[in-house]
């Protein structure tokens, strides 16, 4: 085999990997779910070696279930470890902040007060025209998102509200605000109780180093947020 053909080989596995590792992460292969070789090569028009390979790659990261002369299927996470997940999120969560705290430089701290100063007209026109004259709350809202973006193509970003997802009080949607990208208001995902949980894994373009925005907003109207800076490398989205 040649090797630009090894090279292509590859390249369509790894693609293939992480259309995979996205669709688990947003639900759309749900725990339970089998992933017929043949079915997956069809919908994303590869094939089934790439499948296969994928397939075996995902089950390395405990995403997917197969056992030998039979399909996979997406693995569902036990309440057990669901537990731990959320226990040790916590823990480090809460040593990263005290960490960062004891750490800030008062320049650090001069930053986070110019936060606000730091939005721009178009910024406070486009929170003013969605949300009107509510407060914009401190809270409740996580934006995992990387500090540093060599990349402005696809930098990955996880929405997550902690907020509760009940008949009577729930996140009826997730904002994603990027302060100086053509389009500033990013994106907006809708919510129901029925759903559980309100969080999105997804991926963004980005033009330059700027401000990131994620606002929970409840059916009561309530809104919290969560922001950070971060650092665009090359190829930006402007």
């Amino acid at each position: 085999m040649q090797t630009h053909e090894i090279e292509q080989g590859l390249s369509e596995t790894v693609s293939l990997l992480d259309k995979l590792r996205m669709a688990i992460y947003r639900g759309e292969f749900p725990p339970g779910q089998r992933l017929v070789e043949s079915e997956l090569a069809e919908k994303y028009r590869t094939s089934r070696g790439a499948v296969r390979e994928a397939l075996a790659l995902l089950q390395n990261e405990h995403l997917v279930t197969r056992q030998r002369n039979r399909s996979a299927w997406v693995r569902a996470v036990t309440i057990e470890e669901a537990i731990e997940i959320l226990e040790v999120r916590a823990l480090i969560e809460g040593l990263c902040a005290a960490r960062a705290a004891m750490r800030a430089t008062e320049e650090d701290r001069r930053e986070l007060r110019r936060l606000a100063d730091e939005m721009t007209d178009a910024v406070k026109k486009v929170l003013h025209d969605r949300f009107g004259t509510r407060p914009i709350q401190v809270g409740h809202m996580s934006l995992d998102i990387p500090a540093d973006a060599p990349d402005g193509r696809a930098v990955p970003v996880f929405l997550e509200s902690d907020l509760a997802m009940t008949p009577d009080s729930y996140v009826k949607a997730l904002h994603l605000i990027v302060d100086h990208n053509p389009d500033i208001y990013l994106a907006g995902f809708e919510f129901t109780p029925a759903i559980g949980a309100a969080s999105i894994d997804t991926r963004i373009k980005m033009r330059r180093t700027t401000w990131v925005r994620a606002i929970a907003e409840t059916n009561t109207g309530e809104l919290w947020s969560a922001a950070k800076k971060v650092y665009v490398g090359l190829n930006g989205c402007g």
